[in-house]
């Protein structure tokens, strides 16, 4: 005499076949809500980069260009060799 008929067997295999599937979908879930999560941060990053670009010229704090593009002449100024007689 079996201790598994055919019907508790398969009865087993698919209630086995929906814990994966379960467990598939949770993991499917959560990777899709970090992927969706992550695109959410990286859209309020752009955001706030766009509105400082946008905004920079009335934040005169913030400053996204190279040193280059800015007046350099205090720098050239205090930078120069002294002299000071000597060769």
């Amino acid at each position: 005499m079996h201790s598994l008929s055919g019907n508790d067997f398969n009865l087993f295999n698919t209630s086995l076949l929906k814990g994966m599937a379960l467990i598939i979908s949770v993991v499917k879930h959560g990777v899709t809500f970090l992927f969706f999560s992550s695109i959410n941060t990286m859209l309020i990053f752009l955001m706030k980069l766009s509105f400082i670009l946008t905004f920079k010229k009335y934040l005169p704090g913030v400053t996204l260009l190279p040193a280059d593009k800015y007046d350099k002449s205090w720098i050239e100024s205090t930078s120069e060799p002294k002299n000071n007689g000597l060769k």
